[in-house]
């Protein structure tokens, strides 16, 4: 049993023009290369992709020792689907082999930031996508306590 489904997003999800120029290097590579997950569908790590013109697919890879081909099947979603990551902002430290590892790992991830979306679709197409969070606010304290 999961938790929880993964996503893969080709659709070109915006990006709040509060979001700083610093920070939109690490927000566009995870948008391009990263996963996001969610709660709002099978929740079994089941893998879902959302094509560039905002199609929702379910995706079956098969089984390792398989010579079957990756199925992919159209999901008619009508509703809400939220999607959410966490964006890495810095560059990790090496990883210390000392017994201070709790420390570094809060550290780490008090320079990563949530990001949300809320996926509007209707039969079966993304007709909107909005940021939930990081809020400009969130984000204004987010960088008041990190500095970044």
């Amino acid at each position: 049993m999961g938790l929880f489904d993964y996503f893969y997003v080709d659709y070109p999800l915006p990006i709040p023009s509060y979001i700083p120029d610093s920070f939109l290097p690490a927000v566009k590579l995870f948008l391009k290369t990263d996963q996001f997950q969610s709660k709002d569908m099978s929740c079994i790590q089941g893998l879902y992709q959302i094509t560039n013109d905002g199609r929702l697919f379910h995706v079956q890879h098969p089984s390792f020792e398989s010579n079957e081909e990756t199925k992919k099947r159209q999901i008619l979603h009508h509703g809400y689907i939220r999607i959410y990551g966490s964006v890495v902002l810095s560059e990790h430290e090496d990883m210390p082999i000392n017994g201070e590892l709790i420390s570094w790992l809060k550290t780490q991830q008090d320079k990563d930031i949530w990001l949300e979306y809320r996926l509007k679709y209707t039969d079966g197409i993304l007709v909107n996508a909005e940021v939930i969070h990081p809020t400009k606010e969130e984000l204004d304290e987010f960088r008041l306590h990190t500095g970044l």
